[in-house]
Order: structure tokens, then C-alpha cells, then sequence
């Protein structure tokens, strides 16, 4: 390298020392003086501050790697937490409405059995807030001799056998606009002019605003 500034060049070179070492040195000439200024530093020493600083940096880099992991799992734990319990909350909430369901099929069967078990042995009829008859049951058309057709649309005084004073009928109707459930004895007359006795229920049957809606009967020969 010396010999390079002492040419007029400068520059910084690799080349070995007086002492075979490997060096990097940096050469500059001294015109004025027609003389030349070397600066030489072991390779091993330069490139060891260098390995020194890319360790110290690739350290700090793993710090902060570090630090954002755990910044990252605290801010998202919390979320992954609230996460898992509501996907548990809504399994537990399926689960629910899927046993939910099965005992309202189950209990539709119940009810299907029950109505046609009533079916058999008493007289059903649905009416109006009036006292229209809007359903019969084949039961109710048997033992009063009339058919459906002839029922629906009219009211009970179609069977009123003239056994019961008007207060009773007054009494009934007052109890079930009331909303409460009527049960008496009553006599009624067949379309054949045959009297029968039956024991007879009549319910309230309200909308979903609270309001009568229909009446039905229940009555046993």
C-alpha cells in the first residue's frame, strides 16, 4: 500500500503486513512532501467489531420480536378468550334449541294422542267471541244428530232444550268473558227432539295480546 501512495493513488487495499498478517489498509499520498501515508487495521479485529455489532443488532432485533410477540398475545388473548366462550355459548345455545325441538315434536305427539283420545269420548266445539260454532268434532255432531255442516255457523241455542232458566245462560256467559272457565251440567235437546244431559266445561281461549278469542267446549255425555 505504500508504495501505491507513494505513486500519487489512494485507495484502501487488502494486503498483508510485515507480519503476514492480513490487513485492510488505507493509503494516501503526502504530495507536498512527496511522501505517503499508510493506515492499516487487522482484518481479524475489523471484522470482529463488525461481527460484534451484527450480533448486537441481530440481539436487539430478537428483543423486539420478542416484545411484539407478547404485546400481540396480550392484546389478542383477551379476544381469542372471548371468542372461544362465545362459540361455546352458541354450541350450548344449539344444543338447547335442538332439545328444545325435540321435546316440543315430542310433546305435539302427546297432545295429537291426547285430543284424539278426548276426541273419542266428549264433545268438542270451537266457537267466536259470540258464540258462533266454527269447529265440531264427530263426536258432538253424533250425539246432537246434526252433521258439521248444519253446526258450523250457528250457535248452541240450536240445542237448548228450554231445561235451563235464562239467569244460567246470563251466569255462563259472564263467567267466560271474564276469562274464566265454566263448568255446569246442561241439558240439550238432539235435532231428533231427544233431551241429554251433559257435563260441560267451556275455556277461554286468548290471542297473544291477551285478548278472548275463542271459546271451547268440553262436554261429556
Amino acid at each position: 500500500p505504500m508504495d501505491y501512495a507513494l505513486k500519487g493513488e489512494a485507495g484502501v487495499r487488502a494486503a498483508k503486513d510485515y507480519r503476514q498478517i492480513p490487513v485492510i489498509a488505507a493509503h494516501a499520498p503526502l504530495g507536498e512532501y512527496n511522501l505517503g501515508m499508510v493506515l492499516k487495521l487487522d482484518e481479524e479485529e475489523l471484522y470482529g467489531l463488525i461481527d460484534g455489532q451484527i450480533k448486537t443488532i441481530a440481539l436487539y432485533l430478537a428483543l423486539l420480536v420478542i416484545v411484539g410477540m407478547l404485546l400481540l398475545y396480550w392484546l389478542v388473548l383477551p379476544l381469542v378468550r372471548k371468542l372461544i366462550k362465545s362459540e361455546r355459548a352458541a354450541q350450548k345455545i344449539s344444543m338447547d334449541l335442538l332439545l328444545a325441538k325435540e321435546n316440543a315434536e315430542y310433546a305435539a305427539v302427546e297432545l295429537t294422542a291426547y285430543i284424539a283420545a278426548v276426541g273419542k269420548l266428549a264433545l268438542v266445539s270451537v266457537t267466536d267471541r259470540s258464540g258462533c260454532i266454527l269447529q265440531a268434532n264427530a263426536k258432538f255432531c253424533e250425539i246432537s244428530g246434526y252433521s258439521e255442516a248444519e253446526l258450523i255457523g250457528q250457535d248452541h241455542r240450536i240445542l237448548n232444550s228450554g231445561t235451563h232458566p235464562k239467569a244460567f245462560f246470563v251466569d255462563m256467559w259472564a263467567t267466560i268473558a271474564r276469562g274464566e272457565v265454566w263448568h255446569r251440567e246442561i241439558c240439550n235437546r238432539s235435532k231428533s227432539g231427544q233431551l241429554y244431559w251433559v257435563d260441560s266445561t267451556i275455556v277461554p281461549l286468548k290471542d297473544k295480546t291477551g285478548h278472548i278469542s275463542r271459546y271451547l267446549s268440553l262436554r261429556v255425555d
